[in-house]
């Protein structure tokens, strides 16, 4: 019998490693066939450990970073609550945009206290939104509870935030988090193709969490194709952390290179 389970757990590892590194692979052939810039690479954990102290120390220099958060589970991962809190304190971002609340809404609550700024999240879970509501105390930040309607994009079905276009229409952003609704295997939260470019100001940056996903990947390359098509310059760069950050970013904010 332990032969029997030894033998047992030793093909089911295999076959999980077996299941990661061909993950890995289709990753990168999406990277390689949409030329996107990639920087990662080396051990996931120590890659985790790095984006968690980096993390540590940025949120003790900022001064308003909230005390109690935890880039665990399914929260905001470490390296995207880096990247933002980073680019939040450094650069001169004015109006914030985010989909799908979480840690992060906090995080640019605090930062639209501080500095004078402002921040809009959309929700599409009643519950979450209230509940998060409850915990931010900026006046110039709000969580819009707007429920997920079907949708067809590009071709594509997809579940997308109701009244979304309305709600932000005329409404300019520097900064763009996607991190919502509930990712899907096939181009996962292609709806932000709906609002991309109209909701964006001149210079912007668009920071896009999950890209370790196929269908995250998938959307976001093809965002990034909608912007060449229409002639919109600009750069972007696949961050490789405890999870994948891909980032959109006119010139103005090229200095995000440098962060990681």
């Amino acid at each position: 019998m332990r032969k029997l389970l030894a033998r047992s757990y030793l093909l089911s590892t295999v076959a999980a490693s077996l299941r990661r590194v061909n993950a890995r692979r289709s990753l990168h052939k999406l990277i390689k066939a949409n030329k996107l810039e990639f920087y990662g690479g080396g051990d996931a954990t120590i890659q985790e450990i790095r984006a968690r102290h980096l993390f540590e120390i940025a949120a003790r220099s900022t001064g308003w970073c909230p005390s109690s958060i935890y880039p665990i589970g399914g929260a905001s991962g470490a390296l995207l609550s880096y990247i933002l809190l980073r680019v939040l304190e450094e650069f001169p971002f004015t109006n914030a945009l985010e989909l799908g609340a979480g840690h992060s809404t906090r995080m640019l609550d605090a930062w639209s206290k501080e500095k004078g700024t402002f921040a809009c999240t959309l929700e599409h879970d009643e519950a979450w939104a209230s509940r998060m509501s409850s915990l931010c105390v900026s006046e110039n930040s709000r969580i819009l509870y707007r429920p997920l309607e079907d949708v067809h994009l590009e071709g594509r079905h997809c579940r997308w935030y109701s009244k979304a276009k309305a709600e932000l229409d005329g409404k300019k952003h520097d900064l763009l988090i996607v991190d919502g609704p509930v990712g899907t295997k096939r181009f996962s939260r292609i709806g932000v193709s709906s609002i991309i470019p109209e909701v964006l100001s001149t210079d912007w940056l668009i920071i896009w969490d999950d890209i370790d996903r196929p269908g995250d990947l998938e959307s976001f390359a093809l965002v990034i194709r909608l912007l060449r098509e229409r002639g919109i310059e600009h750069n972007n760069l696949i961050l490789e952390g405890d999870g994948r950050v891909g980032l959109i970013f006119t010139d103005k904010f090229s200095g995000v290179r440098h962060l990681w």
